[in-house]
């Protein structure tokens, strides 16, 4: 249960793709790491998988969805923006309890994803990056009510094609994922690996920054291409 309110993003049901693609990776990570006949603990003391960023958090429904249902995990939700940033922390906070019983926990951190710095403490130990930047791009109006009337413009727009936050999502994965590592980022239905070839999408993106491979792009709950998934080489 989220707190949501005005200069924060609503969580919509197109983000539990997203979400399922991250808790997929943790899972296969921690069964390659696990013992053959040992129960696979994924983000607990057993297994290895311990770290994932979520990048341009909003809300915090993606990072406190993992930490639910990854016991031992723990997620480093970033956002820039100070009201969005405000709702972030709320939700922490609202369910730090829940998260203690599941061992698990969220760290709420202000800061911009296009810094090169970002989190470099974690460089090359996360293994999951989980992302929902804007994306629509600038000249574009959104066609559902719901969202132009009353998402904040900066949880939307990302530039001339949408990409320029994810352009930063791509460079800050490649810089904190681990070998194997895994990163998903939610996207455009024209920004997948279906679009005509004159456009640039997330899945070029990740092939152009090298060192990813495995790109795919998976399909929401309408079908429409929704979420581009790439592992660390």
């Amino acid at each position: 249960t989220l707190a949501v309110g005005p200069g924060v993003f609503i969580p919509r049901p197109e983000t539990e793709v997203l979400v399922e693609a991250a808790l997929a990776a943790l899972s296969e990570r921690a069964q390659a790491s696990s013992d053959p006949g040992q129960p696979v603990v994924v983000g607990g003391a057993e297994g290895q998988v311990r770290v994932a960023v979520d990048l341009c958090a909003g809300s915090g429904a993606v990072a406190l969805a993992l930490a639910d249902e990854c016991p031992g995990l723990t997620v480093y939700a970033v956002e820039r923006e100070p009201a969005a940033f405000a709702w972030l922390r709320r939700n922490v906070e609202g369910h730090r309890e829940q998260c203690d019983r599941r061992g698990s926990r969220v760290c709420a951190s202000r800061q911009d994803v296009c810094d090169p710095g970002l989190l470099a403490e974690l460089r090359g130990s996360v293994d999951v990056v989980v992302s929902n930047p804007p994306y629509i791009p600038d000249d574009c109006v959104p066609r559902n009510p719901e969202v132009a009337d009353y998402d904040p413009p900066a949880a939307l727009f990302g530039g001339s094609d949408g990409l320029d936050v994810v352009r930063c999502v791509v460079q800050r994965a490649a810089e904190l994922l681990c070998s194997g590592g895994t990163v998903a980022i939610e996207h455009g239905e024209l920004q997948g690996a279906t679009a005509p070839a004159d456009v640039h999408t997330v899945a070029v993106l990740l092939s152009e920054a090298g060192g990813f491979d495995a790109i795919r792009t998976l399909t929401d709950l309408t079908g429409r291409p929704r979420v581009t998934v790439a592992t660390r080489a």
